[in-house]
């Protein structure tokens, strides 16, 4: 495992514990660590872990702002994005994301995870 991804592990892990202020030190080094790095979708991640820290802030706009910037393909950041919609009072945007991942056709863990919620929802 590189350091890049170590980081991102040691800043999820900070994540699930509630420590976002460690987790923001874990991301801002990630940050300065892929600066060199020659792909323009390489911060798709910090922005996905900085969505995550302002949703749990309750600073909704900011986790949109992010989560925007991060990987628009991936079903768990839609999942995510819709849930930061709805919660910012965007309710017909939040339902547009919801569908899209509802009828999501591929299994993995990330999807397992947020499935029935989702179907819930619909």
């Amino acid at each position: 495992m590189n350091k890049i991804s170590a980081l991102g592990r040691k800043a999820d892990v900070k994540l699930v514990n509630n420590d976002l202020e460690g987790a923001k030190a874990m991301l801002e080094e990630m940050k300065v660590m892929m600066t060199p790095i020659q792909n323009p979708r390489k911060m798709e991640g910090y922005e996905f872990f900085l969505g995550q820290i302002s949703y749990r802030q309750k600073d909704y706009a900011n986790a949109i702002k992010h989560f925007e910037m991060s990987d628009k393909l991936n079903v768990y950041t839609k999942y995510w994005l819709a849930k930061a919609y709805e919660v910012a009072g965007q309710k017909d945007r939040a339902m547009t994301l919801y569908k899209d991942v509802a009828n999501y056709n591929f299994n993995g863990i990330d999807y397992a995870r947020i499935r029935n919620e989702v179907r819930q929802k619909m």
